[in-house]
Protein backbone atom coordinates (compact mmCIF):
# COMPACT_ATOMS: atom_id res chain seq x y z
CA UNK A 1 0.00 0.00 0.00
CA UNK A 2 1.58 3.55 -1.28
CA UNK A 3 -0.25 5.00 1.81
CA UNK A 4 1.03 2.86 4.81
CA UNK A 5 4.81 4.00 3.16
CA UNK A 6 3.58 7.59 3.48
CA UNK A 7 2.39 7.22 7.02
CA UNK A 8 5.51 5.51 8.07
CA UNK A 9 7.27 7.91 6.70
CA UNK A 10 5.24 10.53 8.29
CA UNK A 11 5.67 9.09 12.13
CA UNK A 12 9.03 7.56 11.70
CA UNK A 13 10.81 11.25 10.02
CA UNK A 14 8.68 14.05 10.09
CA UNK A 15 6.97 13.49 13.83
CA UNK A 16 10.57 13.23 15.45
CA UNK A 17 11.84 16.08 13.64
CA UNK A 18 8.63 18.59 14.99
CA UNK A 19 8.59 16.75 18.55
CA UNK A 20 10.60 19.51 19.65
CA UNK A 21 8.89 22.34 18.03
CA UNK A 22 5.68 20.49 19.55
CA UNK A 23 6.70 20.42 23.11
CA UNK A 24 8.52 24.16 23.28
CA UNK A 25 5.29 25.57 21.47
CA UNK A 26 3.67 23.23 24.81
CA UNK A 27 5.68 24.53 27.38
CA UNK A 28 5.28 28.64 25.91
CA UNK A 29 1.73 28.13 25.93
CA UNK A 30 1.06 26.59 28.91
CA UNK A 31 3.64 29.55 30.34
CA UNK A 32 1.92 31.88 29.30
CA UNK A 33 -1.61 30.28 30.23
CA UNK A 34 -0.12 29.96 33.88
CA UNK A 35 0.88 34.04 34.05
CA UNK A 36 -2.03 34.96 32.97
CA UNK A 37 -3.60 33.02 36.17
CA UNK A 38 -1.09 34.05 38.07
CA UNK A 39 -2.46 37.75 37.66
CA UNK A 40 -6.01 37.10 38.06
CA UNK A 41 -6.63 36.45 41.62
CA UNK A 42 -4.80 39.92 43.00
CA UNK A 43 -7.24 41.54 40.96
CA UNK A 44 -10.32 40.14 42.41
CA UNK A 45 -11.23 41.46 45.53
CA UNK A 46 -13.72 38.40 46.80
CA UNK A 47 -12.13 35.23 48.30
CA UNK A 48 -14.79 33.22 46.64
CA UNK A 49 -13.57 33.85 43.21
CA UNK A 50 -9.99 32.06 43.86
CA UNK A 51 -9.80 28.62 42.58
CA UNK A 52 -5.44 27.85 43.42
CA UNK A 53 -6.04 24.61 44.35
CA UNK A 54 -8.15 23.35 41.55
CA UNK A 55 -6.13 24.87 38.71
CA UNK A 56 -2.97 23.84 40.56
CA UNK A 57 -3.48 20.21 39.43
CA UNK A 58 -2.87 20.29 35.59
CA UNK A 59 0.03 22.24 36.45
CA UNK A 60 1.60 19.69 38.32
CA UNK A 61 0.71 17.36 36.36
CA UNK A 62 1.40 18.68 33.00
CA UNK A 63 4.72 19.21 34.22
CA UNK A 64 5.41 15.62 35.84
CA UNK A 65 5.40 14.58 32.35
CA UNK A 66 7.38 17.73 30.82
CA UNK A 67 10.12 16.96 33.22
CA UNK A 68 11.53 14.11 31.71
CA UNK A 69 11.98 16.33 28.23
CA UNK A 70 13.05 19.36 29.86
CA UNK A 71 16.01 17.88 32.03
CA UNK A 72 16.87 16.13 28.64
CA UNK A 73 17.05 19.53 27.19
CA UNK A 74 19.00 21.39 29.27
CA UNK A 75 21.51 17.68 29.66
CA UNK A 76 21.84 18.10 25.79
CA UNK A 77 22.01 22.13 25.99
CA UNK A 78 25.13 21.55 28.55
CA UNK A 79 27.23 18.49 27.07
CA UNK A 80 29.50 20.00 24.43
CA UNK A 81 31.50 17.41 22.06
Amino acid sequence: MATDGRLQAFWYVTVPMAAPGLMATAIFTFWGAWNEYIVAPPLTSTPEAQTTTVLIVPAVVFIRFMQRYLIQGLTMGAVKE
